[in-house]
Order: structure tokens, then sequence, then C-alpha cells
């Protein structure tokens, strides 16, 4: 009940009309449902297709994927488009993170699959982490919140 779906919209010049299946597809059941609820992103490396979607008024929340966080003056204007971000987690500096919150931005990192990296990602604070091991990573965010719940009673 708590999984939300990801669709990236890849290589919209290629796949012709993808944008508008993409919408179609949003405003239809069981989509549509998912939308309302809220479990529905859509994320493309193409700021086009992004804004294509936008025009359509699918209300859900779109993601610009990114190998980096880009400047301030960049995450700005991504601000006032975007509802946030989905970089690589190998190149995420210190500071990205605070840059894109500031922005108004969430931010979503891909893919790490380890647990010294799932860490990383929490100190830096990110918002999501898109992982190949779901399970496992749930498993080590409850761990990791079970022991700070119990060092907070001591």
């Amino acid at each position: 009940p708590t999984t939300e779906v990801n669709i990236e919209i890849k290589h919209p010049a290629v796949n012709t009309g993808i944008v508008d299946v993409v919408a179609g597809t949003l405003a239809s059941p069981p989509w549509a449902e998912l939308v309302d609820a809220g479990r529905v992103v859509v994320s493309s490396y193409h700021l086009d297709a992004l804004r294509q979607l936008a025009q359509l008024d699918t209300g859900v929340p779109m993601l610009l994927l990114v190998a980096m966080v880009p400047g301030p003056r960049r995450l700005e204007e991504l601000g006032r488009e975007l509802d946030g971000l989905i970089a690589s987690y190998k190149l995420l500096a210190a500071g990205a993170v605070d840059r894109v919150h500031r922005a108004g931005l969430s931010l979503r990192v891909y893919s790490p699959n380890r647990p010294t990296d799932w860490m990383r990602m929490a100190e830096l604070g990110v918002d999501v982490i898109d992982t190949d091991r779901p399970a496992e990573a749930i498993q080590f965010y409850r761990e990791l919140e079970a022991r700070r719940l119990h060092r907070g009673h001591r």
C-alpha cells in the first residue's frame, strides 16, 4: 500500500507521442487511483518531456534525472518547474542536498545498493533512494531507526 511507481520517460524524440501516452494512461484506471493516492511520479533525463507533461496537467510530481546536482542558479530555475531531482548517489557532494532543498525541490538518488551507501545517503539527508535492493534497504533503514530510538531512550 505504500509502494510508489516511478514512470521514466525515455528518449521522447525516438518514442514519438510517449508523453501523450503516459498522460492518457495516468488518467485512466487503475493509474488514476494511484495518482490520486500520491503514489506515482514521472521522471526523465529530458526536461522538455517533463515540460510537455506539465502542460497536460496530470497531477503527478515530476523529477528530472541528472548525473550531478546543478549549481544554485540552475536549481532555482528548475524549482519553478519541477518537484524534484533524481541524481547519481556516486556523484553527490556534501552540501548538494541542502542546495536542492533551498530551491524547493526534493532529492532522490539512484541506485545505491550497499549498506555503506545507504548510510551515507541517510547522513547527507536525501529524501528517497531508488535502489535495486529495496527489501534489504528497507530492513537497513528500519534497523537504523530502531538503533536511533534505542539510543534516545537511554
